[in-house]
């Protein structure tokens, strides 16, 4: 293996707060919106994808 990144992205404004869980097809990522302080704390430098750099054998 040549190399490997982990792209993130950048910080953003957590959503305002509310006490509605959201619709149901978007739980349980709409209950982000019920905290958004520890919704934002969870995904603090997380990596979005995984990217490893490789060579073939013999090229």
């Amino acid at each position: 293996m040549l190399g490997c990144e982990e792209p993130r992205l950048a910080p953003k404004d957590p959503a305002p707060a509310t006490t509605e869980p959201g619709p149901w097809e978007l739980w349980p990522w709409s209950l982000a919106a019920l905290v958004p302080e520890a919704a934002r704390a969870a995904n603090l430098d997380v990596p979005v994808m995984l990217v490893r750099h490789f060579q073939l054998a013999g090229t």
